[in-house]
């Protein structure tokens, strides 16, 4: 038993493809970690103040119930008794760096994709299996049972490690403190009415995260040992985790798997099941809920997976790299179709699906969807707007204001005259129900009021601006999603340049062209062509995304309308909305020629793809926290290009910073060149 688990745990830590993954997550991580924005914390008056208007509004509505024995007013009574019991929590200011990591996603999404493909490799990726089938041909329960421990080891340790990594940037940054401290402490966990502190509940959501990923990457082993293909079963992950997503966006009651890591949800928002209640009255909070079915359903999960391992009759075994090279060099028709076959191999198109994946689970989460009655009254005013001209908007707003505060103010008024029994409680939750919708109306004028502001400024240009909805627009302005484009494209081109040094076909290249400069030239110009071209695609596919996923999910209208009121640099804003998108575009181009001369020029040194790829991540990385830390424009960082926040700087230090790097490339790969000449080959 001990031999085949060591056997299986050497199987996976040996796989370029798992030590490429987890170095991009962890670096991920890090640069998550240093890209967080501190949670802000609330004082004991705010705290206080918050939990008396739940048990005040709790007990208004049970004083509206006729039956109190029914489950909605158990659930009113429930929560009178569970936040009475928390109102001598006593708030803390010292608090730091431990909000900041229970509330990010990021952690767990990376642990999740993780342990995905570490599944997928145990149930499909064989080395010796004749040798490991025929000396356990009789006790198959023993392999089956170590690549379940596998699975639940790894499950906790990459939760952990990758917890780790998000923390390593706020070490820096500012520290921990406060580990005793409440977790009311935290604004956006005040109204938790659990009495639990910051490292009690950080522990605590590792261990449920480390318990649903378990059970989510134990139905991607099964479903992986069905199937028994690498494709299809990574096709059945993608249908998984989207069905999953689906089922969650439409109901969030709903007990998902591979997206319950919203830990908010469990300790703020959700925390009681309203209609969870049993028969004889109680009710079950939601992490003892969740927990408890989710042990339930991976212990049957387990042992189907160990029964089905026990049936299944072979597994696919991995080919190495100069097999795939000697294949693909017999079947090549035409230098150009041989060099794009040499780039696409089967672990790069996988590479690339799995950052699309991710890619998608981070603007899941990283894009925030507009309140829908905040939202509908921002799309109502704007159509009501539409045809009207510039001065009477101006004066449409101030009176709509007008008549928001007039009715806050009488709202406030009944308020008092309720509490001292002057009005009946229906008049009294009529109009505090105006008053929310009138507070909500407020935010709404203020933001069409400081949209109006914009387009007087373009309008003093010459420019005939409209209003336009831009919460859609806004959201693809401030998206940092680029850096999944840069690793897809750093994931092609390195197997790519370093597949001759890996499979021992670069000294029958060079013996060809020995001699034949001009011919190898040619050869360089042709791969460098067909790098870009592919660079191309790979940032069109990923800018896309980003495109069609915010589109899909909360609308991309007006294109052909200026950019007013965006969140986005005034003298951009006179440019359309198409020229935008497509001007990011162009300048991506830059950053790509300088990819492609980067990975040319650590080839030269270093010829293990698996290096060049970490060398080059970690380098992108440190390049980009320390942007971010100094808050210094690009220094070195490629993904800027990719961008955005490269409408954030005037076009002559765009270029500068352009011409500096493409300078310094150019030198290291010429005198490169150079030192290739005087040993005699190329």
């Amino acid at each position: 038993m001990k031999d085949i688990f060591i056997y299986e745990l050497k199987k996976i830590l040996r796989n370029k493809a798992t030590i490429i993954l987890c170095i991009l997550l962890i670096v991920f991580n890090i640069l998550m970690g240093g890209f967080s924005s501190q949670i802000e914390l609330i004082t004991q008056e705010t705290f206080d103040k918050a939990i008396e208007n739940i048990i005040y509004s709790a007990d208004v509505n049970l004083s509206f119930i006729s039956g109190k024995s029914s489950q909605n007013a158990l659930y009113q009574q429930a929560l009178i008794d569970k936040y009475s019991n928390i109102q001598d929590v006593t708030i803390s200011s010292n608090v730091r760096g431990f909000a900041e990591v229970i509330s990010s996603p990021y952690p767990y999404l990376s642990a999740l994709v993780f342990c995905i493909w570490v599944a997928l490799q145990l149930a499909l990726a064989e080395y010796s299996s004749n040798i490991i089938f025929l000396t356990y041909k009789d006790s198959r329960g023993k392999i089956g049972l170590s690549k379940l421990l596998m699975l639940l080891i790894f499950s906790f340790a990459s939760v952990c490690m990758f917890v780790i990594s998000f923390c390593i940037p706020l070490i820096f940054k500012g520290g921990f403190m406060g580990a005793l401290s409440p977790i009311q402490s935290a604004e956006i966990y005040m109204v938790c009415p659990y009495k639990i502190n910051m490292i009690t509940a950080l522990l605590l959501h590792i261990f449920m995260t480390s318990c649903f990923l378990l059970l989510g990457v134990l139905m991607i082993y099964i479903s992986a040992l069905v199937i028994k293909k690498f494709i299809p079963s990574l096709i059945a992950v993608v249908a998984f985790v989207g069905l999953d997503f689906l089922i969650t966006y439409k109901n969030n009651d709903i007990f998902n798997i591979f997206y319950n890591y919203n830990f908010k949800s469990f300790f703020a928002d959700l925390w009681l099941k309203r209609y969870s209640g049993l028969k004889f009255g109680m009710f079950i909070s939601q992490p003892v809920l969740a927990i408890t079915l989710c042990l339930i359903f991976t212990i049957i999960t387990a042992l189907s997976s160990l029964a089905i391992f026990k049936k299944v009759s072979y597994v696919v075994s991995v080919k190495n790299s100069k097999k795939l090279m000697r294949n693909k060099t017999q079947k090549s028709h035409g230098i150009i179709f041989y060099e794009v076959k040499k780039m696409f191999r089967g672990k790069t198109v996988i590479m690339v699906a799995i950052l699309i994946v991710f890619k998608i689970i981070f603007l899941n989460t990283q894009v925030n969807v507009p309140n829908g009655t905040f939202d509908t009254v921002y799309k109502n005013y704007l159509v009501k707007m539409e045809s009207m001209s510039y001065e009477t908007q101006l004066s449409f707003v101030s009176d709509e204001r007008a008549e928001a505060k007039s009715t806050i103010q009488k709202a406030d008024e009944l308020s008092i005259a309720f509490k001292n029994d002057e009005c009946t409680p229906e008049e009294f939750l009529e109009y505090q129900q105006k008053k929310g919708a009138s507070e909500m109306k407020i935010s709404v004028l203020d933001k069409i009021d400081s949209q109006l502001k914009d387009i007087r400024i373009l309008r003093d240009k010459g420019l005939d601006a409209r209003l336009i909805y831009t919460s859609g627009w806004n959201e693809l302005f401030l998206l940092y999603s680029d850096f999944f484009c840069v690793l897809a494209i750093i994931l092609v081109l390195i197997p790519y340049i370093s597949i001759d040094d890996e499979s021992e076909f670069a000294p029958i290249i060079n013996g060809f062209f020995l001699g034949r400069d001009k011919e190898k030239n040619k050869l360089n110009l042709r791969k460098n062509l067909i790098m870009f071209a592919i660079s191309i695609i790979i940032t069109f596919v990923f800018m896309s995304i980003d495109v069609l996923f915010i589109h899909l999910k909360i609308g991309l209208p007006s294109w052909n309308e200026y950019a007013v009121g965006t969140m986005i640099d005034t003298q951009i804003q006179t440019l359309f909305l198409w020229q935008i998108v497509v001007f990011r575009m162009i300048v991506s181009l830059c950053g790509i020629v300088l990819v492609i001369l980067t990975c040319n020029i650590i080839s030269k040194y270093v010829s293990n793809g698996t290096i060049i790829t970490a060398i080059f991540i970690l380098f992108e990385a440190v390049c980009m926290l320390v942007t971010q830390l100094a808050d210094i424009f690009f220094v070195l960082d490629f993904t800027s290009f990719w961008g955005y926040e490269i409408f954030s700087c005037d076009g002559q230090t765009l270029f500068v910073e352009f011409m500096i790097l493409l300078g310094i490339s150019i030198i290291f790969y010429v005198r490169n060149r150079k030192k290739i000449y005087r040993n005699g080959y190329k």
